[in-house]
């Protein structure tokens, strides 16, 4: 019988001096053998999803943006899933993301303007946010990939300038006054 439990473990080194902390583990016991499994942490979960994202839209660079910025603008911990959309691409961890960016390098400026394009959204609501975002892009040390972002950062920024004039120039519109035109 298989029999599947979760345990968080905690070890001692020498005497019980020292105490580290282990993440929870998830183990199965199968015929007697024991095989265990590190849970993942949210981080490994948004990578693999970001991974996912790529390679679901590897053939249509347009629609990858688009999901890396809404994945990130979405995200409950922008910042974190930032970080993970820079692993996703410069360490990733499954080997169908590892093909289709090494066969397309495109993909990568796809995902680095949807990044930039998050982050100017982002911006507008938390910049403090957008700027530790586009730290941690800065720190990352990959130059096409920053570029990449800047790129997004920058059409985004112009498109969400032009929203906002258009607004306002409706608004200048319809609280002008009508003429009639003819007189009494």
């Amino acid at each position: 019988m298989t029999k599947h439990f979760r345990s968080a473990a905690m070890l001692g080194l020498a005497l019980g001096l020292s105490v580290f902390s282990v993440s929870p583990v998830l183990a199965e016991v199968t015929d007697g053998q024991v095989t265990t499994q590190q849970e993942q942490t949210p981080f490994q979960i948004m990578q693999a999803a970001i991974e996912q994202i790529i390679i679901d839209n590897a053939d249509d660079l347009a629609a990858l943006q688009a999901a890396i910025e809404a994945y990130v603008v979405a995200s409950d911990n922008p910042e974190l899933a930032a970080q993970a959309v820079l692993a996703a691409v410069t360490d990733p961890q499954n080997p169908a993301a590892q093909a289709a960016m090494a066969a397309n390098a495109d993909l990568v400026a796809a995902v680095g303007r949807g990044l930039g394009a998050a982050i100017a959204t982002i911006a507008l609501t938390d910049p403090d946010a957008a700027a530790a975002m586009q730290a941690s892009v800065d720190a990352s040390g990959n130059e096409s990939l920053a570029a990449a972002v800047s790129q997004g950062s920058t059409d985004k920024t112009a498109s969400i300038q032009q929203q906002q004039q258009q607004q306002q120039q409706q608004q200048q519109q319809d609280s002008t006054p009508e003429n009639s035109g003819s007189p009494s």
